[in-house]
């Protein structure tokens, strides 16, 4: 697997003594992008995957092993030792990974904005990515990485909700928030995806792979009718529909604006 070190060929595909061999040579490696992931618990490894590590003492191209010397600040390691314990079976092992933050920021350099999503969806503050960003001067892809942090700051959940707040920016429509947390009964709180609480209007963006299954469909109009009782309107639309056509997603949220300010009468 690595310098004078052996495992069968079944055992040398599992991601977890992978990360074991490399300990054993070099004690604070430190797991980045994908692998810090799964020490993370964000993640499982895929059968066979690769750990991706920065490591000063075990260099050079082995299979299954992606190794930089790149340098880190320790003050952005953190230990996640027992995210190996289920996947070694040899008790917990101490492995240091990138923080969330920096993982998150890894992620976004090689697959786009998706990874800052979720981020911001799990409750990872938008100011600590600008702040982890601030720390890394020099690295390749940091301009890329601005420009998404830039265009995040409405803190959307989704690919479809960045596209939708950006049209919503470029066509001028005020007075709307991303995520606005609603009590819908006593200890419940839901979050509408878009916003115009002086309106007591939401726009719910609905992907399928979160809203396909019986019980999400049937729990998402309960929602609503709370909502409804509370004085909500609230108005679903498909995800792939603002992905595919922005601009009339912020068209259709203005003429909703309009009509709803009319009815209550009040301005838009």
């Amino acid at each position: 697997m690595l310098r004078g070190r052996y495992a069968t060929p079944a055992a040398a595909a599992s991601f977890a003594v992978r990360v074991l061999a490399l300990l054993s040579l070099d004690p604070d490696a430190v797991l980045i992008g994908a692998s810090a992931a799964v020490a993370l618990g964000w993640r499982e490894p895929a059968p066979g995957e690769a750990v991706e590590a920065a490591s000063r003492r075990v260099q050079g191209s082995r299979p299954g092993f992606l190794l930089t010397r790149r340098s880190i600040d320790p003050d952005l390691v953190v230990e996640r030792g027992e995210a190996l314990d289920s996947l070694s079976g040899a008790g917990t092992v101490g492995v240091q990974c990138t923080n969330e933050a920096v993982t998150t920021l890894d992620l976004a350099r090689r697959d786009g904005a998706d990874s800052i999503d979720e981020a911001l969806r799990d409750g990872q503050p938008l100011a600590a990515l600008h702040a982890t960003l601030a720390q890394q001067k020099g690295r390749a892809g940091n301009r890329r990485l601005r420009t998404y942090l830039a265009d995040s700051r409405d803190e959307p959940w989704s690919a479809a909700e960045r596209a939708g707040h950006r049209s919503l920016r470029a066509v001028a429509v005020t007075g709307w928030v991303a995520n606005w947390a609603v009590e819908r009964a006593p200890g419940r709180t839901v979050f509408l995806d878009v916003a115009l609480p002086h309106l007591w209007l939401g726009i719910e963006i609905d992907g399928y792979e979160h809203h396909g299954a019986r019980a999400a469909f049937r729990s998402d109009r309960l929602r609503d009718l709370d909502l409804r009782r509370l004085g909500w309107e609230v108005v679903r639309v498909p995800a792939d529909w603002v992905l595919e056509d922005p601009g009339r997603f912020a068209a259709l949220v203005a003429e909703l604006a309009a009509q709803r300010a009319g009815l209550l009468g009040v301005a838009a």
